[in-house]
């Protein structure tokens, strides 16, 4: 068994990440659109229903996946404080993921794990559209991750 330690820091990052992800680039797109639209009937001087209807779409657009974030973070702290200060311990082998922390114990088949996306200071386990597990792997020897990359390409893990 590996142990990893969880930051805030790290949740923090993580978190904005996903929501990234989730809203993806046409969102953002969709959000500079709008804001130039804004921005051409301010310059215009027209402030007729389409500017009003235009900054309210722009303002929920902004408002909503900034509360949505800030929820999340919150609910993320929550678990890693009732972590013993942030450690777990894992391992993967014989195609399951085991884990072990103070909250408890969990095994997990790693075929339920569709991808895999490496970064350099942790993996993201991603189980399906919405549902995904970061690891801080920075200590965690090359070699430990090497037969972990294997376990998770044996099981045909999108990596």
């Amino acid at each position: 068994m590996q142990e990893i330690q969880y930051t805030e820091a790290l949740i923090r990052r993580w978190t904005r990440y996903s929501m990234a992800r989730s809203l993806g680039p046409l969102y953002l797109i969709a959000m500079l659109l709008l804001a130039s639209s804004i921005g051409f009937s301010i310059v215009r001087g027209s402030h007729d229903w389409f500017f009003g209807a235009t900054a309210t779409v722009f303002a929920l657009g902004t408002v909503v996946p900034l509360g949505v974030l800030r929820r999340h973070v919150q609910a993320a702290l929550g678990r890693l404080h009732e972590l013993d200060n942030g450690k777990l311990s894992i391992d993967i082998l014989a195609a399951r993921l085991h884990m072990t922390s103070a909250m408890g114990n969990t095994d997990i088949p790693l075929a339920r794990v569709t991808q895999l996306k490496r970064y350099p200071s942790f993996w993201v386990l991603m189980t399906g559209k919405t549902s995904l597990m970061t690891l801080p792997i920075t200590k965690i020897p090359i070699a430990v991750q090497q037969r972990w990359l294997l376990e998770f390409q044996a099981v045909g893990t999108k990596i």
